[in-house]
């Protein structure tokens, strides 16, 4: 919501904004029907806030700016406008009649439009028969660059505080900013709801919307969590165009036959039967855990698996990975004494394309005949997923596949291209692997590095300076402390679920001690304990203690005084029934450890662990390089056209001022600035020995210095401000000299930490007009 001019959000309450500051007429795309939001006074002056409102919906027109430019392009401004908001407010409106539910007030203004509604029950049926009424609207448009987007988010309203009634706007507003933040973050059509809100919703609603994920960040770095709820953002998703989901068991009929064999002809019709019945449970199970509706997906049931449909590519690969992990749990408590015939072992593919029903006929079409063909394309174990299915993934789902690979779907058939997601152990029998070829169990060539999000290593010779400049960053590792335990499945669980998302949404790549090779597993443990740059530690369950290997780890971390953050099972009642707490429970050496306890559904705690891992290492970075005087760390492969700056001090910042590091300023806005401020000749006498220092590190590093100086290095031209030029000529000039005080290279890519010395009595003033230190 925007505050009037010259205002804060602190200095500024909802009634005061609508009162003194109504919202334009022209500003929302319902704007001919705005009303004042709840907590404000309405036309008859009752306070709005003591109307019963318990939740917040708020609705973006996603494209709404650019579209008014065309309309009013086309139409004039007064005509563009209207009509805008008369298509808009035909979606929002209709949504009324569609859902037989109401709101109590809304607001609109810009690209916004907030409703105050009774319930999250309610929001969400209005938010449903939105995103059906625009979806509707999309597919009788013709004109692809006239259809419009909406993202839609969902707060719940808090109970008021304590004391004056006054109080009661608070709640309201925290609600609007919860719900306008996540609107903020980029989608397409879909719907967000908050954990709270998320909480209210009954187990059959819920069973529509997606686990707890970031979506990005909010105006203070803070996370962004929610449930989403999907519709794709194409068109033709309305009409013909749909995901195919494809769940077939390895080797059913070899299973069978065994089992038929064994049992004698008169029980196997029996056991077929019985057979068929424990693979759908499993299938079934896989949906109920992803909260998704089995009846509605399926088209398809076959004895082995199959044939489901979506308009979210992100529901299909969530069920996808409960069926795997439920056949796993089924697959682990066989794997010791029979595991040839006992063991169900699945394969998965997704599509995207279209699909035909007609008449009552099967379904058809390419979609589903490619995800069957990529099912049968390698072994048990993984999700593929086309080319055009992984282009509509979110991209918190993506770095979970590897790169694209031509998967043949039968042995001479045509390849398709793929993605692989492995995701448990294949089959304890030879299977086909994606180039058709057999092999035997563990065998198959693992997926293929994704370097959309692994920056891959440089080539020989590196290339030149600046042609890697646009490559994806590389994760950086993040060591996993965990129990080992193939035989439980929490521990993949907790993995997949909690550390995976949270750890790659920071930019880190987590690796338990029994996914990296090495034959001396001690070395590998404690090389990794040393070297990695963060840490996560699942504790496992505190009962009936706690595994003495990993606290031994843990300790090992916290002497070396590198960042970690751990997370535990919750304690369970004791034999009295009480509940100790984790921190009677932990090491004496823990105790005073922030411990995040992972819920019964580990994605839950996504949001929760992404702010103590980011708090963690906001804190190792404040603990990193200290210094009175202002720092920067800076990395680059050529100094003009790709530098950027890692680490600043507060100081630094307050003397470079902040505009001089907002996010995306480029290389020639950070030196124009700086040219500003300092002013020529001084500035170009900065830039000429900053580079001869550069060329005498290089030497340095390449075996040609002088050996007998081999400390930091300073310039001789120190930084001086316009405002220093200006003083009187008896008042003493301030510069900062660069002393670089670490130099290294990485790959192609050096790191420079600069500290900024403050020099005022060495300063001599050259016949060129700049000033140079003399120290």
């Amino acid at each position: 919501m925007s505050t009037p001019q010259g205002k804060s959000d602190q200095e500024v309450s909802i009634s005061d904004d609508i009162v003194s500051n109504p919202p334009a007429r022209r500003g929302g795309f319902l704007g001919k029907d705005t009303l004042a939001p709840a907590g404000g006074v309405d036309e008859a002056g009752r306070d709005i806030a003591a109307q019963k409102v318990g939740c917040v919906v708020m609705v973006r027109g996603n494209n709404y700016e650019s579209l008014l430019s065309q309309y009013v392009g086309f139409m004039g401004q007064a005509e563009g406008e209207s009509t805008l908001r008369d298509e808009y407010g035909a979606i929002v409106f209709e949504s009324r009649k569609r859902a037989h539910q109401n709101w109590s007030r809304f607001y609109a203004q810009d690209d916004r439009a907030t409703l105050f509604v009774e319930s999250v029950d309610v929001a969400h049926a209005l938010c449903g028969a939105m995103l059906d009424l625009l979806h509707e609207a999309n597919a009788r448009e013709t004109l692809r660059a006239k259809r419009k987007q909406l993202l839609i988010g969902v707060a719940t309203v808090p109970p008021p505080s304590r004391g004056p009634r006054g109080n009661a706007v608070e709640p309201t507003k925290l609600a609007i900013d919860q719900s306008n933040e996540l609107v903020a973050q980029p989608g397409i059509d879909e719907v967000r709801l908050t954990e709270a809100a998320f909480a209210q919703l009954s187990n059959e609603l819920q069973s529509v919307y997606g686990p707890c994920e970031i979506i990005g960040e909010d105006a203070i770095g803070e996370p962004v969590a929610c449930h989403r709820r999907r519709r794709l953002a194409d068109a033709e998703a309305i009409g013909n165009h749909r995901c195919i989901m494809s769940v077939d068991m390895s080797e059913f009929s070899r299973i069978q036959q065994q089992l038929a064999t064994s049992l004698g002809s008169g029980r196997a019709a029996e056991q077929a039967e019985a057979l068929s019945d424990q693979i759908q449970q499993i299938i079934k199970d896989g949906f109920r855990r992803a909260r998704a509706n089995h009846k509605k997906a399926l088209l398809v049931s076959a004895g082995d698996g199959g044939l489901y449909a979506f308009d979210d590519i992100a529901d299909a690969h969530r069920i996808a990975v409960q069926i795997l992990l439920r056949a796993e749990e089924h697959n682990a408590e066989v794997r010791e004494t029979n595991p040839l015939t006992a063991s169900r072992c699945f394969r998965v593919g997704i599509a995207y394309g279209p699909v035909r029903a007609e008449g009552g006929r099967e379904p058809s079409g390419p979609a589903i005949t490619t995800a069957v063909r990529l099912e049968s394309g390698g072994p048990s174990g993984e999700i593929r997923v086309t080319a055009e299915a992984y282009a509509r993934l979110p991209e918190d789902l993506k770095k979970l596949y590897g790169g694209e690979e031509k998967v043949r779907g039968k042995k001479h058939d045509q390849v398709i291209r793929a993605r692989r997601y492995q995701l448990t152990p294949c089959a304890p029998w030879n299977e086909r692997g994606p180039d058709g070829n057999e092999y035997p169990p563990s065998q198959c060539p693992p997926p293929t590095a994704n370097y959309d999000f692994i920056k891959p290593l440089p080539a020989e010779p590196v290339a030149p300076a600046g042609a890697a400049k646009d490559a994806p960053k590389a994760l950086q590792e993040c060591f996993v402390i965990s129990p080992i335990d193939k035989h439980d499945p929490r521990i993949d669980d907790v993995f997949d679920n909690l550390i995976v998302p949270v750890a790659r949404a920071a930019g880190y790549e987590p690796r338990r001690a029994d996914q990296i090779e090495g034959p001396d597993r001690l070395d590998v443990i404690t090389g990794h304990l040393n070297d990695a740059p963060m840490a996560i530690a699942y504790l496992g369950r505190p009962a009936p203690t706690w595994r003495q290997d990993v606290i031994l780890e843990v300790g090992y971390r916290i002497a070396r005084e590198k960042p970690l953050v751990l997370i535990s099972e919750p304690p369970e009642p004791d034999a009295d029934g009480e509940i100790l707490s984790l921190t009677d429970l932990l090491p004496f050496h823990l105790r005073q450890t922030t411990v995040t306890e992972v819920p019964k559904q580990p994605g839950q705690a996504v949001a929760k662990l992404a702010r103590e891992f980011r708090a963690t290492l906001k804190k190792a970075a404040e603990r990193k390089w200290t210094s009175p005087f202002p720092f920067m760390e800076i990395r680059f492969q050529n100094l003009d056209e790709d530098l950027t700056i890692t680490e600043v001090s507060p100081e630094a910042r307050r003397l470079f001022g902040e505009a001089y590091f907002a996010e995306g300023n480029s290389v020639e806005a950070m030196r124009a600035s700086m040219k500003a401020r300092i002013g020529e000749p001084q500035y170009g006498a900065c830039r000429k020995h900053f580079r001869l220092i550069l060329k005498e590190l290089d030497a340095r590093l390449g075996g040609f210095g002088d050996d007998e100086d081999q400390g930091a290095m300073l310039s001789g031209v120190p930084m001086i401000f316009k405002e220093e030029f200006d003083k009187p000529a008896d008042q003493p000039r301030v510069g900062h000299l660069p002393v670089i005080v670490r130099h290294a290279v990485e790959g192609a890519t050096k790191v420079l930490r600069i500290v900024y010395l403050p020099v005022s009595h060495s300063l001599k003033l050259t016949p060129k007009g700049y000033y140079v230190s003399e120290l």
